[in-house]
């Protein structure tokens, strides 16, 4: 069978065989990262975490790149040194010898091939985080659905010429002694004229306890969603509910940016404290 660009056999050694045609910079060295053929000019004595930290390849570490949780895991495809201590502590004999190295202990001092192990026969060996990881869906509970805003059908009566009632007045009025409180924001009384017209006084009333947010079509009045967000450690999910009966909508998800420097809130902290633009 062919074997695929880029994928070579176990054990094989690489060596850099065409590098971008860039010139070398004085102190600095190749990266090429596998299995996207990834080239980084990275400065002489960077550790290999240090540099993919600034490419879209994350790799999964609860310490953040301080060498305590040994999950950042590459693969290095060419002639490297001895393992550091930590990474002996971390990695077998075996181990050791196929080339696999912690990315946070692993130095760049001369042109070097790794693979991050994203090919499918190593893809559930490497700790690597990609969108394909992140659960999107699961079982929801039976809730009880207690929405802060609803909606409600109102139909004004035709308006008398006599009548001094503003539109709020009118729809105060129709929609009883409950809601004669009832206020609307500022936008909603400069849009509910014009709106009033277009649905020929007969719509939808979106409600927040006791104001008035919108005036809606009553084709509108089962567009009733709502947004929920799960913050996650290592990932960001957001879902759009329907109001009406708990059902999911839509569902989108993204990696949670701060992961590249450890999997839990501590790690975090240590690389803000250490790193004086870290909050950006």
């Amino acid at each position: 069978m062919k074997k695929a660009k880029n994928q070579k056999l176990k054990g094989e050694k690489h060596s850099i065989v065409s590098p971008p045609s860039a010139k070398r910079k004085t102190g600095y060295v190749w990266l090429n990262v596998l299995p996207d053929d990834l080239w980084l000019n990275v400065r002489q004595g960077t550790t290999i975490w240090e540099a993919l930290q600034k490419t879209d390849v994350e790799l999964e570490s609860e310490c953040g790149g301080l060498g305590k949780c040994g999950k950042c895991r590459v693969k290095v495809l060419s002639s490297i040194g001895p393992p550091s201590t930590e990474e002996e502590e971390f990695l077998d004999e075996e181990e050791l010898k196929r080339g696999i190295r912690l990315a946070c202990r692993t130095k760049v001092n001369h042109d070097l091939v790794i693979s991050t192990g994203e090919t499918d026969a190593e893809a559930g060996y490497f700790q690597i985080l990609t969108t394909s990881h992140i659960l999107k869906s699961s079982h929801l509970p039976l809730l009880c659905l207690e929405p802060l805003v609803e909606k409600r059908l109102i139909a004004l009566p035709p308006k008398l010429q006599s009548e001094r009632l503003s539109e709020l007045d009118r729809i105060k009025l129709v929609m009883g002694h409950e809601y004669q409180d009832l206020k609307a924001t500022l936008n909603c009384l400069r849009t509910l004229p014009e709106m009033l017209r277009r649905t020929q006084f007969s719509g939808a009333a979106v409600l927040h306890e006791d104001c008035l947010m919108a005036w809606q079509n009553r084709e509108e009045m089962h567009h009733h969603c709502g947004l929920v967000f799960d913050l996650g450690t290592s990932t960001v999910v957001g879902k759009l509910i329907s109001l009406r009966d708990g059902s999911e909508v839509a569902v989108a998800s993204c990696l949670n940016s701060q992961s590249r420097h450890g999997t839990n809130v501590i790690s975090r902290i240590q690389y803000v404290k250490e790193n004086p633009r870290g909050l950006e």
